[in-house]
C-alpha cells in the first residue's frame, strides 16, 4: 500500500493493518447482518466479504524477493493511503484511493464504524453501483450507524435493552443522528421479522399421495 508521512510515500505493513480490520469487518457478524438498499445504493450479505477482498487483495501466485525477504505478489482492487492527521476514513472516488488515519483509529467501535463507512464507497465503485453521490453517502453514514448498533446489541437482547441502548448510543449531532434513526428503523425491523419467524417456524409440506 501507499503510505504517506509529510512528502514520503512507503510501502509497507501498513496495508496490512487496514486489511486486517476490513477483514475482521467483514466476519464479523455485524457485517452479514447489514442489508438495505437507498436509491442507487444496494448493500447486500454479501457486499462486505466482497469488499474486504478488494482491499485485502488476491494472490497473482508469484513470489518476489526483495531486500533477502519473499515477497508474495497481490493484486489490489483499491489505492490506499495511511495518511497523518486524517481525522476519519475517506474514499476518493475519481483517485479510486481509499485515505485512512492511523491504525490506532480503529481500535474503537466508532472508528472501525468510520472506516466501514468508507469501504462502503469503495465497494460500491467496485460493483460499479456508485452512481449517484448522495445515495451513496446516505448508504455509507447508514452502515456505519448499523455497525455501531449491531456491535453494540446482542442478538439475544430484550425489548427493554435495546431501546435503552439506542438512547444510549444517538449520536449528538443532528445530522449524524437523521442516519442513526434510519438505522435504528432498520434494527428494529430485523429483530421484528426474526420475532415472527421464530413465533411461527415453517411446517414442512404433506407429501402428496399419487
Amino acid at each position: 500500500m501507499e503510505k504517506c508521512h509529510g512528502n514520503r510515500i512507503h510501502r509497507g505493513a501498513a496495508r496490512d493493518s487496514l486489511s486486517s480490520a476490513a477483514g475482521c469487518a467483514a466476519a464479523s457478524p455485524s457485517c452479514r447482518w447489514i442489508s438495505f438498499a437507498i436509491g442507487t445504493a444496494p448493500i447486500h450479505r454479501d457486499f462486505f466479504p466482497d469488499t474486504a477482498a478488494s482491499i485485502e487483495g488476491l494472490p497473482t501466485g508469484g513470489m518476489r524477493e526483495w531486500n533477502g525477504v519473499s515477497h508474495r505478489q497481490v493484486q489490489y482492487g483499491v489505492r490506499l493511503r495511511v495518511l497523518d492527521g486524517a481525522g476519519r476514513a475517506t474514499y476518493d472516488a475519481e483517485r479510486d484511493l481509499l485515505v485512512v488515519p492511523e491504525e490506532a483509529e480503529f481500535d474503537s467501535v466508532d472508528g472501525q464504524a468510520r472506516l466501514l463507512s468508507a469501504c462502503v464507497h469503495v465497494g460500491l465503485a467496485m460493483k460499479g453501483r456508485n452512481l449517484q453521490w448522495l445515495d451513496s453517502e446516505c448508504a455509507a453514514r447508514i452502515a456505519g450507524q448499523l455497525y455501531r448498533l449491531f456491535e453494540s446489541i446482542g442478538e439475544g437482547s430484550g425489548d427493554a435493552e435495546v431501546a435503552a441502548k439506542i438512547e444510549q448510543l444517538a449520536p449528538q449531532s443532528p445530522q449524524d443522528k437523521a442516519f442513526y434513526d434510519v438505522a435504528s428503523e432498520i434494527l428494529q425491523h430485523r429483530r421484528t421479522t426474526l420475532a415472527r419467524q421464530h413465533a411461527c417456524p415453517s411446517r414442512p409440506r404433506a407429501r402428496q399421495l399419487a
